[in-house]
């Protein structure tokens, strides 16, 4: 997310540094580095970003915001060690910082610690039901990998699920460019229940659910200048998929593996 939109809750354990905050205490040369790292940032130049970020937090040791921001920087340059360096200190003075718990939950699925991964995704929707996450949060990101054709897919984590059809994670898919493709989403809507609930009677009064995989794209525009989005469903489960097979089915989406069951298009969003 960009930095600057990164926010307080209104109601925390304990106070989370916000960016302002931080930018107020900064000298006016210091401010000047910091806004154009920020730039670099938001760009996507973390590599250019990183050593201004390093050299604030030289004179600023032990900031959360700074750490959180470089620790952002470090694990999109696969410097996973440098990340985990700056994260720890700012989760052992503040344990309830979900910033530095979603950098340590996608630190971890980059780096393939699944066990740290899933007690974060954890600990994550715990402060949610805590009231200690900004309400309009709904996801975050949590691991980028690469496809054979050159292009990325970025997944999302949700905090919980959200939308009208209930999505519990998404993920965007970009060519070699970094132009946005399509988005693939596992959803669990209200309407697909009834009919799983008369399949399975004994599972969803469990609170069990069905899921669907779905993707998205811009669809042709019509003669009346309307912007189309062109739905595809991947087909359902009837057990809500872990995080590695809904990885697993993400990457195959992702790479032109399966055919849809279903298509239509309707007008875009």
């Amino acid at each position: 997310m960009p930095f600057q939109n990164q926010q307080q809750s209104a109601v925390t354990a304990q106070h989370i540094e916000t960016v302002p905050e931080l930018h107020a205490k900064l000298s006016a040369d210091q401010q000047l580095v910091f806004d154009r790292a920020g730039k670099l940032f938001d760009q996507g130049k973390f590599a250019e970003a990183t050593p201004l970020f390093r050299e604030l937090l030289t004179q600023e040791p032990g900031d959360p915001v700074l750490a959180k921001i470089t620790a952002e920087c470090a694990i999109n340059g696969n410097d996973y060690s440098a990340a985990k360096r700056l994260i720890d200190p700012v989760l052992a003075a503040n344990e309830t910082d979900w910033q530095a718990h979603t950098l340590r939950a996608r630190l971890a699925a980059q780096s393939g610690d699944k066990a740290t991964r899933d007690v974060e995704i954890a600990l994550i929707s715990k402060l949610h039901e805590q009231a200690l996450i900004p309400g309009q949060l709904t996801q975050y990101p949590i691991e980028r990998d690469s496809l054979p054709n050159g292009g990325s897919i970025l997944i999302f984590q949700s905090i919980y699920p959200w939308g009208n059809f209930k999505v519990h994670n998404y993920a965007r898919i970009f060519d070699m460019d970094g132009k946005l493709l399509r988005r693939i989403t596992l959803e669990s809507a209200d309407f697909d229940q009834p009919p799983f609930a008369k399949e399975h009677p004994a599972e969803a009064v469990a609170g069990g659910r069905r899921f669907s995989y779905d993707s998205y794209q811009t669809g042709p525009t019509q003669p009346n200048g309307q912007h189309t989005e062109m739905h595809a469903l991947f087909g359902f489960v009837d057990k809500e998929p872990t995080y590695d097979e809904m990885r697993t089915r993400f990457l195959q989406l992702a790479t032109g593996g399966g055919q849809p069951t279903s298509t239509n298009a309707h007008p875009a969003p």
